[in-house]
């Protein structure tokens, strides 16, 4: 980069630092409303009113604060019991073993992988290619049936 933008750029951030503290002392010399840093220091008699004001105005907002919080922590509470109840008709919908015996979906499943899978043949010749053919057949759609929509 050469040195005349360094440069520019050097005093470009001191005019603007410049200017931000002059704003914050004596006000905004664009607008007219100068005021001197000496006029513009609060009395000291009102600074404790001031700081009453400020400590009241935050307990009150502090006061509010945990009021919405109680309400956000009922609310996530609810939100909480109806997800769990719509994971459970969720499951439901989708054959799952909600009480714990076992839906009818998954029984017949795994009667037919019992039954057809050719692994699990107890019949011999024949019987057994045609029971393995029909277990090809079959458990793709099973597959396709039993999974999540």
């Amino acid at each position: 980069m050469p040195t005349g933008v360094i440069v520019f750029i050097v005093a470009l951030a001191v005019f603007m630092v410049a200017w931000f503290l002059a704003r914050l002392t004596i006000g905004d010399p664009w607008k007219g409303k100068v005021t001197s840093a000496v006029a513009a220091r609060p009395k000291p008699e009102s600074i404790e009113t001031q700081l009453r004001a400020e400590l009241a105005s935050t307990q009150e907002r502090m006061t509010r604060l945990h009021v919405d919080h109680d309400a956000w922590k009922h609310l996530a509470e609810q939100c909480k019991t109806r997800i769990a109840a719509l994971e459970t008709d969720l499951l439901q919908a989708r054959g799952g073993d909600t009480t714990g015996d076992g839906s009818r979906f998954g029984r017949l499943r795994r009667l037919i992988a019992t039954e057809f899978h050719p692994d699990h043949a107890k019949h011999e010749g024949i019987e057994k290619l045609v029971r393995a053919e029909i277990f090809k057949t079959l458990w793709p759609k099973i597959e396709q049936i039993g999974r999540p929509l």
